[in-house]
């Protein structure tokens, strides 16, 4: 996404989401089937070219696409080869156990500082946000201390 709008507007939110001036523009899911946990599924949804005005009511305020963004035409065929570059090169990365990706999602996360509300299968956390670990885990400070989560859904955070 930054290779399309520029480095300045885009931030990710944990896990898995990345914004655009407040506003959701892209989204990547990542799930190990239970029966082969040496295969993964990756799932890249990014909202190239939809105006406002043509997302459904209940998202016009919290999503956004490239193009709303920018306000320059992005053409879907430069979006994917963007995509499928640096997927290739953070493949490398991940390989090499290089902590460039960490420390690159700890600069560009949205949440760090911020108060956030993790729902979990069976509780809700309230924490200050730390970091993002070295592991891809979200490190809470909550009031019986640090912790860390390696999947959950942020469901509020102060803006």
């Amino acid at each position: 996404v930054r290779a399309v709008t520029g480095d300045s507007i885009a931030q990710l939110k944990w896990p898995n989401d990345v914004y655009l001036s407040g506003r959701k523009a892209a989204g990547i899911l990542i799930e190990a089937p239970p029966h082969r946990r040496d295969l993964l599924a990756i799932g890249i949804g990014i909202n190239v070219s939809h105006g406002g005005d043509e997302a459904p009511e209940e998202i016009r305020n919290t999503a956004t696409s490239l193009r709303e963004a920018t306000g320059q035409t992005v053409t879907r065929p430069h979006v994917l080869y963007e995509a499928l570059r640096r997927i290739e090169q953070a493949i490398y990365l991940v390989v090499e156990h290089d902590p460039w990706l960490i420390d690159r999602a700890n600069a560009l996360h949205m949440l760090t500082g911020k108060s956030v509300q993790l729902k979990l299968p069976h509780e809700t956390v309230t924490g200050r946000v730390l970091e993002i670990d070295p592991n891809g885990g979200l490190v809470l400070q909550t009031e019986s201390g640090e912790r860390r989560f390696r999947s959950g859904t942020v469901v509020a955070f102060d803006t």
